[in-house]
């Protein structure tokens, strides 16, 4: 899916000390020479195309591989494990085996940040060049400002209607905290004014308020350098001038694979008369080889064990996992498989070795709008928390796939994903019951602490608890999980009224702070990398509402709402929690600080605010072939890392 991302400029930060960000140097964890090298992967595309191009656009745009456009995590794994290094990037393992940790990559170390966390330092790797045409070219700092000067350039109409004004999609919303990118962004400087190259090896980033989540925003594709046009050497956007419809056909690698053909690219000629590389063909295949540039050495973060990538555009899901099975297939690479053949390799003890089950960091949840009653008073929220059979909800959502497939999912404890805290709250669970099927007299309890309770009986008898909406849509077994939360909630007098529309976009399109939807279930949130500024500030922070059409995520809950955005929506209520304050004391931070602060905004949010029910955590389940002998998932993406995946001998 295409992440829907905000970050927002937030208020003036306290001042930050002297730190380099959370982060090490060293052979990763799980990273070993053992595994065999060689051979050619085959993986299947199931949905990368479509999500690529989610409105069709007119037929010149072509946007699957270019860094900039990308949102979706199977090509964001794709640029990470293969073709695009990053200042700062991950080891392709799980949270528990460092994934989550930021390591340098393109940059010689961590970066150096200054006492106020206005600037930071990056110092180069010497001596890394790109991949062919480009193999006698070494990678500059000029390089990345060229990147992300690129997604901060305006997308060409009519294909701006349909993705979004910048080429960097969300990119601004990471990249606007540095100085100059705004008036950059707006055609008012042809500089960003906050990058600065002292020398080849050196990039300086001024910011306009400390934000110590930049290595992350760094760590993303479209960041990754783009070297300069041997064309035009005073172009702009370098080898990706003139390329605004799709530079992925063009792409120059700088990681451990190249696109098959790069070697015949021609960057000598004008855009409009090179031809693209032979190893993609949109909708068909993508056909990765070794780049003969990359050298190991320099490489800690990626093993890549096989010599030749093949990504195939399979017609369904079903043809692509009988694919798997009869081995013409090593796994699919971008969707979980079906229900049917997952429990068929789980339950066979000869193949369960060949599966793999990971939480992927998608949170489903049901979020209560805190402006309208009964759900304005934290007492009703609680005992909501307490009533829901969360084990049902889960039960019946395993049982028949949603849009982004089948969700083979558990039990959610806490807001956040377990990956952008470090596991610090895996354990955590404030409404735990026994066999998680709700606590009837917890919640009981919690609703005759509220005044909606007039006779303090343990149920809701307060008009406001009659015909509440609870606003679903046609996907998976959404209407059923909604018929079983009206179930709950009547049990303590909280009368539900289910509406189900026909589609994703048209729950969406009725779920603005003005529709004033007191809750909802159908909701989910994903992470765009693994800090908790990616999920918390989108949906908590005050400033987040409206501010981006991409986030729905806040139109609900409307925690940090002021009075003034209340009385434009109609509410009669004008004060709702706020935790801008606890954000804007944990963005500043960096490292392991920053992930205790996020660690404890989720538990304050869950007992003191209790915004969301969070229930289910999406869970991906890779199957591989008989010819893989050692693979993984990386953190970042959630997907299955192809630079760890190794072959049998003689797998070509």
């Amino acid at each position: 899916m295409r992440r829907l991302a905000f970050l927002s400029v937030v208020a003036a930060m306290l001042a930050l000390a002297a730190a380099c960000v959370g982060g090490k140097e060293g052979k990763p964890t799980g990273v070993t020479a053992d595994f065999p090298r060689g051979g050619t992967l085959r993986a299947g595309l199931v949905f990368a195309d479509a999500l690529a191009h989610p409105v069709p656009l007119p037929r010149r745009f072509d946007y699957f591989l270019d860094p900039q456009q990308a949102g979706d995590h199977a090509m964001w794994e794709v640029f990470r494990c293969c073709l695009l290094r990053t200042l700062l990037s991950y080891n392709g393992e799980l949270t528990e085996k460092g994934g989550a940790d930021l390591h340098p990559d393109l940059a010689a170390a961590m970066p150096d940040v200054s006492p106020d966390g206005l600037t930071w330092t990056f110092h180069l790797k010497r001596g890394i060049h790109y991949a062919p045409p480009f193999q006698k070219t070494e990678i500059a700092a000029p390089d990345f400002v060229r990147a992300i000067e690129r997604s901060l350039t305006p997308t060409p109409s009519p294909a701006a209607e349909s993705t979004s004004r910048y080429l960097g999609v969300s990119s601004f919303y990471y990249l606007g905290v540095i100085v100059g990118a705004q008036e950059f962004a707006d055609g008012r400087a042809d500089t960003i004014s906050g990058l600065e190259a002292p020398d080849d090896h050196t990039l300086v980033v001024h910011l306009s308020q400390p934000t110590g989540d930049l290595g992350y925003r760094f760590s993303l594709p479209a960041s990754a350098p783009i070297p300069p046009s041997p064309w035009s050497p005073s172009a702009r956007l370098g080898a990706a001038e003139g390329h605004d419809d799709g530079y992925g056909r063009f792409l120059v690698a700088s990681g451990p694979y190249m696109l098959e053909g790069s070697d015949g690219l021609d960057f000598s000629l004008s855009p409009g008369e090179q031809k693209p590389v032979s190893g993609y063909v949109r909708g068909k295949y993508v056909t990765l080889v070794r780049n003969p540039s990359w050298d190991r050495a320099s490489d800690r973060l990626r093993p890549a064990y096989v010599d030749r990538i093949e990504l195939t555009f399979e017609q369904s899901l079903d043809e692509a996992a009988a694919k798997v099975d009869r081995g013409a297939l090593d796994m699919i690479f971008d969707a979980n498989p079906p229900i049917a053949q997952a429990d068929r390799y789980g339950a066979d003890p000869k193949l369960r070795g060949r599966t793999l089950t990971v939480p992927v960091d998608l949170v489903l949840q049901i979020p209560m709008n805190l402006a309208l009653p009964p759900f304005d008073d934290v007492h009703v929220r609680r005992a909501v928390s307490w009533a829901i059979d969360k084990a049902g909800l889960v039960e019946l959502a395993n049982s028949r796939p949603f849009w982004f497939g089948p969700a083979y999912g558990q039990i959610a404890g806490h807001l956040a994903p377990d990956s952008v805290e470090r596991n610090l709250l895996v354990d955590y669970d404030p409404y735990r019951t026994p066999g998680d099927g709700g606590d009837l007299a917890r919640a009981k309890g919690e609703i005759a602490l509220s005044p909606y309770d007039r006779d303090r009986d343990g149920i809701c008898d307060h008009p406001a608890c009659k015909n509440v909406l609870l606003l679903t849509y046609e996907d998976g077994a959404l209407p059923q999980m909604a018929a079983l939360v009206r179930a709950d909630l009547q049990r303590i007098g909280i009368g539900v009224n289910v509406r189900v529309l026909p589609t994703l976009g048209d729950f969406l399109g009725s779920t603005r702070p003005s529709d004033r939807v007191p809750m909802t279930i159908g909701q989910f949130q994903l992470k765009d990398y693994p800090n908790g500024s990616t999920f918390f500030v989108p949906a908590f922070y005050g400033a987040a509402i409206e501010a981006n059409p991409l986030v729905f995520f806040q139109d609900i809950p409307l925690v940090g709402a002021t009075p003034e955005q209340l009385g434009r929506w109609g509410y009669g209520v004008r004060s709702v929690p706020s935790v801008d304050g606890r954000i804007d004391g944990c963005v500043p931070l960096v490292g392991p600080a920053q992930v205790q602060c996020w660690a404890d905004l989720d538990q304050y949010l869950m007992e003191k605010v209790v915004p969301w029910v969070p229930y289910l955590l999406v869970r991906g389940v890779q199957i591989v072939g008989p010819r893989v002998v050692h693979f993984t998932m990386a953190q970042f993406t959630v997907i299955v890392a192809l630079d760890h995946v190794a072959l049998a001998p003689g797998s070509t």
